[in-house]
């Protein structure tokens, strides 16, 4: 069964999964020639500076389950439902980043209040802090975690239809190590359903967990080599064509069902 997903702007974080169903690419990613020439001029100073840089990012850790079902979506149109990020340090940096002691709630709505998200340790939320803008912008959401520590991102669909929400990490996508985009693959979350991503995938169920580290043994420094994005997890959220995410119920299901 296929599913066609209606995108409703045409940017993504800047700040993922194969599967089934597919999606048309359309015009949203960035010009592969463009993407080519930044990358060759960021590569050196990136990689070089990557060893010394002081931090938190993310690597492999331990075999575990991925949770939240896999699903395509190469996605085409006009962009996604809602877009957010959690941006991640341990105690140090967040304190050089200026951002407050003062924890808050670590459950954060996007995209209308459709879909709650937060980063979850081994038992609980991790320590949740807000920093508000500069002149009232929008102010960021950081977690505070530890070196060595894994975790996973939690996803609560307080709406009536599915939703898929397109992951990335540290600026590359969780599935296949892409610089991070709108048009790549994601997880499906059921209507009404918690779930959560419990790391990068190997096969279908099981993956390695998300585990902090330092930017030098980061998984996207021995990936892409551009750590410009260490220390951001970013999500794209996405609703089926032609639904009200609020309204929509399964008795509305077209015969054969929806086409993703």
């Amino acid at each position: 069964m296929k599913t066609t997903w209606k995108w409703l702007a045409s940017a993504l974080m800047a700040c993922g999964l194969n599967s089934c169903v597919s999606y048309d690419n359309g015009n949203a990613d960035i010009a592969p020639n463009v993407v080519a020439a930044r990358r060759t001029a960021d590569a050196a100073a990136s990689q070089g500076a990557s060893a010394e840089r002081k931090g938190l990012a993310t690597t492999a850790g331990s075999t575990v389950s991925i949770g939240a079902s896999a699903s395509g979506a190469n996605g085409g149109g006009a962009g996604p439902y809602g877009i957010d990020s959690i941006h991640y340090n341990d105690r140090a940096g967040l304190t050089a980043m200026g951002v407050p002691d003062t924890p808050i709630n670590g459950i954060f709505p996007v995209a209308g209040g459709v879909l709650d998200w937060g980063i979850k340790g081994r038992s609980d939320f991790l320590p949740s802090y807000y920093r508000p803008g500069n002149t009232g912008g929008k102010g960021l959401h950081f977690v505070e975690g530890k070196s060595g520590d894994e975790y996973s991102v939690v996803f609560y669909n307080r709406c009536n239809s599915d939703l898929l929400v397109v992951l990335s990490i540290d600026g590359v996508n969780v599935k296949d190590g892409r610089p991070a985009g709108v048009n790549q693959a994601g997880f499906v979350i059921k209507a009404g359903a918690m779930d959560e991503v419990r790391g990068y995938p190997t096969d279908r169920y099981d993956g390695k967990a998300f585990r902090f580290t330092s930017v030098a043994n980061s998984k996207v420094r021995y990936s892409t080599g551009d750590t410009r994005n260490v220390g951001v997890i970013g999500i794209a959220v996405f609703k089926p064509q032609g639904v009200d995410p609020w309204k929509w119920a399964k008795t509305e299901t077209p015969r054969g069902g929806m086409e993703f």
